[in-house]
């Protein structure tokens, strides 16, 4: 075993005598039969009653496993004084490693005659023996009929419990289940005198992972302080009395290359055997990790198959300071070593904290860089945040890429923290120089059209720029098509828009899954604008193939994916399904507090328009009244401006024949509907929205069957008396 020994559980080495701090147990113990004593309640007891319930009344076999210090014995003498039963309490020695010796003191501990009762074998690692355990197996398949059996043991390694487990005939708990929970812990802290605010309970609660010793210890040093609070928030495992504890409890006695795994693999979480080798230069690693788990060392591990660990927290503290007082310099390589490994396995955001954790934050900064174009177009935006958590604030303020890719992040939810972002960036870039990458001139012409606050002029601009500056292959290049598809879309061009949402669509490709999306949904709503429903379902099904293949759909982009599927699927007489779309396009806008303002009324028209086409008039105010917040800022866009326009007069009460009628009416024949009550010709007409003549006039004669006319007076007047068009 690599560690921790027999015997009983050290105390906690104290300045000052341990106060106490809980109430007994309720009830009293029976007599045992014979044996050692049911150990009195000891100072600072706190009672155990949630595990207790689930041990009441105890059946089969209890084995309660944990390190030292999360109170296994505590645990045990409540059970035993609850009991109903005699109870035959029995502390292990090394003697009980002759099976004769154990057999003898547990039958002469057990009341006379059989009957009920309860057994507890305490401290079984001073049996940890092949023979030992071999007869204490034997002891527990002959035990009289109705005893019960509670045991306790830093590491059940060799009893056999597999079969009992499977078959239900053995409760099992461990440190998990002995970790105090908020209450406990903030029962122990009152009875100590300690009055800790919620936060700071919180904290010293995370620090020590519950840990029941390492509690008491914080509740010893901070009792003391002027302020507890912020000394259980500063509390940490190199605090000298922890220490003290941790080495004679878990360090001492370690092999000293047991001592020097542990210390080395302090810098490491979560740890891994293939990690520890690659970065220790050794091999068996995973080995010794199996061998940690079962010793008295509190390594926690972090899934089911004794694959991946990680030192408890105390535990990690004391472990880093040992490396740095043992082994000067040695962290940096440590670090520079597994950041190496882990970007070698793609988990970028532990290669830069281990990165920034080795000194080196210029090669942190590169690899945030290079991961901005997967993070924000193939839904790993976490990992893009996670890798930008762990630079400090100033950094992310002052290095041109770090703020660009902060920038970006805010762009799906926050505008205005986008719109800041932007701003330090440039400012940031400016400073840089020739210093700064060339992709960063891409992706702020892209980023400053993406949030379009100069007007769509402006954006269609800034988009153009940007796929100049951007070389092929690169999602800037895509990026920036999509925007310059929509400036031409919003600004009046559908012509020109569709040509560049579709070289946008087909540079993203599988190299930018979400700017594919939102282009195939662009143009799926410029197609029912020009009156082509049925192609405008194909693509916009599309849309939704590209975000679910890549797992967008929470992404607030695709906000404009099931909007745009929702209107095609209204307009195609699909209700249901559309309805469907409807729900998560505003689950979506429920969750943006300040979205891109373009996107923001294209996607809230699409669900008002949808909504109207489904008889949802309520959804569809809802929506309209969400574009107010956002219209304002879309200078230059007439599309979009004449869009709510109609849809404010749409979501007016009118008569139910009437609604069927409006909805069935796209933005593109409304555009030419307000143009009728002029004397300009179709021709005129056509030039004025950028249209052809043939396209005009076929806007037109969809509008007269629509409203049920046979020519353009008839329609002025039919729309004048519906409210699409203002009296004359």
């Amino acid at each position: 075993m690599p560690g921790g020994g027999a015997g009983p559980e050290p105390s906690v080495p104290q300045e000052d005598p341990m106060p106490a701090w809980s109430a007994p147990v309720a009830s009293e113990a029976p007599a045992s039969a014979g044996g050692t004593a049911v150990p009195a309640p000891p100072p600072g007891e706190v009672p155990r009653n949630r595990l207790l319930a689930r041990l009441r009344p105890p059946t089969g076999l209890v084995v309660v496993t944990a390190p030292a210090g999360y109170g296994k014995t505590v645990l045990l003498a409540q059970l035993a004084r609850q009991a109903e039963v005699p109870v035959a309490w029995i502390g292990l020695r090394g003697a009980h490693r002759d099976p004769r010796r154990l057999d003898a003191d547990v039958r002469a501990s057990l009341p006379a005659g059989g009957g009920p009762a309860l057994l507890v074998l305490d401290d079984v690692d001073a049996i940890a023996t092949s023979r030992g355990l071999a007869g204490l197996s034997a002891l527990l398949s002959d035990l009289p009929a109705g005893t019960r059996v509670a045991v306790g043991c830093r590491t059940d390694a060799g009893l056999g419990l597999g079969r009992r487990l499977v078959e239900g005939r053995l409760t099992r708990l461990t440190a998990d289940d002995l970790a105090f929970d908020a209450d406990e812990a903030g029962a122990l802290m009152a009875a100590a005198g300690v009055t800790l605010d919620p936060g700071a309970l919180e904290v010293v609660l995370g620090r020590t992972e519950g840990w029941p010793a390492g509690l008491r210890i914080a509740a010893l040093r901070v009792g003391r302080l002027p302020d507890p609070s912020a000394g259980a928030r500063a509390f940490t495992g190199d605090d000298r009395i922890v220490a003290a504890y941790l080495h004679e409890v878990v360090l001492a006695g370690l092999p000293a290359e047991t001592l020097a795994f542990l210390t080395r693999t302090s810098v490491l979480e979560p740890i891994t055997g293939d990690l520890c080798d690659a970065v220790l230069g050794t091999s068996g690693a995973a080995g010794m990790l199996e061998d940690l788990e079962r010793s008295d060392v509190p390594l926690v591990a972090l899934d089911g198959r004794g694959e991946r660990y990680r030192h408890h927290r105390l535990l990690g503290d004391l472990l880093r300071r040992e490396l740095r007082r043992r082994e000067p310099g040695m962290a940096e390589g440590l670090h520079r070593r597994a950041g190496a490994w882990h970007e070698a396995a793609g988990d970028l955001p532990s290669a830069v904290r281990h990165a920034l954790a080795a000194g080196d934050r210029d090669h942190a900064v590169r690899l945030v860089w290079a991961a901005v174009p997967a993070g924000l177009t193939r839904g790993r935006m976490d990992a893009l945040q996670a890798m930008l958590a762990s630079f400090a604030v100033d950094d992310v303020a002052s290095l041109p890429e770090l703020a660009t890719a902060a920038a970006w992040c805010h762009v799906e939810t926050r505008g205005d923290l986008a719109v800041h972002g932007l701003t330090q960036a440039e400012r940031a870039a400016a400073a840089a120089g020739a210093g700064a990458p060339a992709s960063l001139v891409p992706a702020l012409a892209a980023l400053r059209a993406m949030l379009g606050r100069d007007g769509v002029t402006r954006m269609g601009r800034d988009a153009a720029g940007g796929a100049a500056a951007g070389a092929d292959g690169e999602p800037w290049g895509a990026w920036c098509r999509l925007l310059q598809g929509v400036a031409c879309h919003l600004g009046g061009e559908p012509r020109r828009a569709r040509g560049l949402l579709e070289d946008a669509a087909e540079r993203a490709g599988r190299l930018a899954p979400a700017v594919h999306a939102m282009a195939l949904a662009q143009l799926a709503l410029l197609l029912l604008e020009e009156d082509e429903p049925v192609r405008a379902l194909m693509l916009a099904r599309r849309s939704r193939t590209v975000v679910e293949e890549w797992g967008l759909a929470a992404q607030k982009s695709a906000s404009l994916t099931w909007a745009a599927l929702a209107l095609a699927l209204a307009r195609s007489d699909r209700p249901e399904e559309a309805r469907e779309h409807i729900r998560d396009a505003r689950g979506l806008l429920a969750e943006t507090l300040d979205a891109c303002a373009w996107r923001a009324v294209e996607v809230r028209a699409a669900v008002a328009h949808a909504a109207l086409a489904v008889g949802d008039d309520e959804v569809a105010r809802e929506a309209v009244s969400g574009v107010e917040g956002f219209v304002g800022r879309l200078a230059e866009a007439p599309l979009l401006r004449d869009e709510v326009e109609l849809l404010r007069r749409r979501v007016q009460p009118v008569p139910e024949g009437d609604a069927a009628l409006l909805s069935s009416i796209t933005a593109a024949e409304a555009r030419v509907l307000q143009l009728l009550p002029t004397h300009h010709s179709i021709r005129e007409i056509g030039d004025l929205l950028f249209l052809s003549r043939f396209t005009v006039k076929s806007h037109a004669h969809s509008l007269y069957r629509k409203l049920g006319v046979s020519g353009r007076s008839e329609a002025v007047e039919r729309a004048r008396q519906l409210s699409i068009l203002p009296p004359a």
